[in-house]
């Protein structure tokens, strides 16, 4: 088994996976943030936070199209057999991304089911939404996501980094919703920069066997230990003096 790590633009891993090049290996668990979780981390690309790395399993020529190794689906991106690249840690960091982009792409009663964490994310009604009043990203109605200060982060990624759709109409989708010129770039430009320059590692596995990239996932989703709330109590009454 080969190990590689290397630093890669976390708007790259983003292009990669909505054209179908990353698929989620079959031993992974399912989909688990929720809207706070995904919150949080777009508060932390906003603030150039570390966001955490990607652990990769990438296969051979003889594991390619072996259905048994892969989910078939990151988010709402199915991937055929030949897809190469696994993830085995990072998967909804990069899922929630595709979510908000690709929404309207995932299809109905998929073979890999969506959780019910995805269901409660991505098909409860709201949108996720580049807020310029607030300056952050977060959820809203969907009835509310379309304002003088309020754009779908999905159709920005769409023009922007995933070239999906024409900045052209999406321009006048902007105009249309109220938001002035003067606020364009905030939405156009600054809102994609935060995700084309954020750096993450990225640890890639090859020539591994499925055992071995299993043994690989449990021992990097073993170690440590979560924080727990009676941890972050403590952090409060530390700072707090109490």
């Amino acid at each position: 088994m080969r190990i590689d790590e290397r630093h890669e633009f976390l708007g790259h891993y983003i292009q990669s996976a909505a054209r179908g090049e990353f698929g989620i290996a079959g031993f992974q668990r399912q989909y688990a943030w929720t809207m706070t979780d995904i919150e949080k981390f777009l508060e932390s690309v906003s603030d150039r936070l570390p966001v955490g790395g990607f652990l990769v399993w990438r296969l051979n020529k003889e594991q390619m199209g072996d259905k048994r190794l892969s989910k078939g689906r990151i988010g709402p991106i199915v991937h055929d057999a030949g897809t190469q690249s696994l993830i085995l840690d990072g998967q909804n960091r990069l899922t929630s991304i595709l979510w908000a982009a690709r929404f309207m792409e995932a299809p109905r009663g998929p073979d890999y089911a969506y959780s019910i964490r995805e269901l409660d994310a991505w098909c409860s009604g709201k949108i996720l939404v580049a807020d310029n009043a607030e300056r952050r990203m977060h959820f809203v109605p969907a009835t509310e996501a379309r304002s003088p200060t309020r754009f779908p982060l999905g159709r920005i990624m769409a023009c922007t980094l995933l070239q999906l759709a024409r900045p052209i109409d999406v321009h006048k989708e902007m105009l249309d919703a109220g938001i002035s010129e003067s606020d364009l770039d905030w939405f156009l430009d600054e809102i994609p920069n935060l995700f084309r320059t954020k750096k993450t590692t990225v640890t890639e596995i090859s020539d591994a066997t499925p055992e071995e990239a299993f043994d690989v996932y449990l021992r990097v989703c073993r170690t440590g230990q979560p924080i727990t709330d009676d941890d972050i109590a403590a952090a409060h009454r530390w700072m707090t003096g109490n």
